[in-house]
């Protein structure tokens, strides 16, 4: 039996050590990369969801009622192409590029009087949304509009808003 000298069997057993320590970092290291580029996948993933419900969204667009904002929100009143309302609102500084942060169907209009004054009333988890169109004058196309938020029967908001959309 051939013995093997006692510094040759360190240097054999440092030399895997080494090895198996450089392997270790490396697929320490390969996790790492393999972590961070699924997060930059599922991050993608989700905008391109997002962007997907978006254009869907804007797609069903039949005609836009209202489109206006204030310092603290930014709504849209459409009719979709099956004739639904629909309230869609961005909490500021969010834009209508972005997926909004409530989106209700089924609206109903109340109009009072003979000037053109309409309410579109929405709701949806214990929320009320109401928008007010008060016209500048009688048969105008410009119109004021106003902006109420309850939640249960208690007043959130109430504000004016700026009317974005221009009159046909």
């Amino acid at each position: 039996m051939k013995v093997v000298p006692i510094p040759l069997l360190l240097a054999l057993f440092t030399f895997i050590s080494c090895s198996d320590q450089e392997t270790q970092q490396k697929l320490v290291d390969t996790q790492r990369k393999l972590v961070e580029t699924e997060q930059q996948l599922l991050e993608a993933i989700h905008t391109n969801h997002s962007k997907t419900e978006l254009i869907k969204m804007y797609a069903e667009t039949g005609k836009n009622v209202i489109h206006s904002s204030n310092d603290k929100y930014t709504i849209r009143i459409d009719r979709t192409q099956e004739g639904k309302l629909r309230y869609a609102s961005w909490m500021q500084p969010k834009t209508p590029l972005e997926k909004p942060d409530i989106v209700l169907f089924n609206g109903e209009i109340e109009k009072t009087g003979s000037w053109g004054v309409a309410k579109y009333k929405f709701s949806g988890d214990n929320q009320s949304f109401i928008v007010e169109t008060i016209p500048v004058k009688r048969r105008s196309k410009l119109s004021h509009i106003f902006l109420e938020v309850l939640e249960g029967k208690t007043q959130k908001f109430y504000g004016k808003m700026k009317d974005l959309k221009l009159p046909n």
